[in-house]
């Protein structure tokens, strides 16, 4: 038996096979694959938002205004959240850049350019979230409504 610190010889030690670097186990696949489907959840969720909206605005009673109230109001949740998201993440990052981040938009606007590759998808959000205020809010008007 050797002693502490002896190396060991090639003969005692197990021999092990080689696996080929192509081949890839079921755990390597779990771990690059997200634990949950974001991306089709959201696809399938907007085309079954609009088809439902669509029904809503053909089929209800005033249902154009109504589905422009309902586009109003999901684009008015949209915003603050993208937007705290990232306040969130000045905060987290250091507490000076959260405030500049709360009080300076030409600083906001830098901030989220600097970090793209973590917030994109929260401009995505703000983004579609003004755009769908700006479709309700026509659609509110285009029933006569005075907005």
């Amino acid at each position: 038996m050797p002693a502490r610190g002896d190396a060991t010889r090639a003969v005692d030690r197990p021999q092990r096979k080689e696996r080929s670097v192509s081949r890839s186990t079921s755990r390597n696949i779990r771990a690059s694959k997200s634990a949950f489907p974001w991306q089709t959840w959201l696809i399938w969720g907007g085309v079954a938002l609009v088809l439902i909206l669509t029904a809503i605005a053909f089929l209800a009673p005033d249902g154009t205004w109504l589905v422009g109230c309902i586009l109003v109001a999901i684009g008015g949740i949209l915003v603050p959240v993208a937007y705290f998201a990232g306040a969130y993440g000045a905060f987290s990052e250091d507490v000076l850049y959260g405030l500049l981040y709360i009080t300076i938009p030409l600083y906001t606007a830098y901030y989220l350019v600097t970090r793209w590759e973590d917030l994109w998808i929260w401009v995505t959000c703000a983004t579609v979230g003004v755009g769908l205020v700006l479709i309700g809010t026509e659609m509110v008007r285009w029933v006569g409504a005075a907005v």
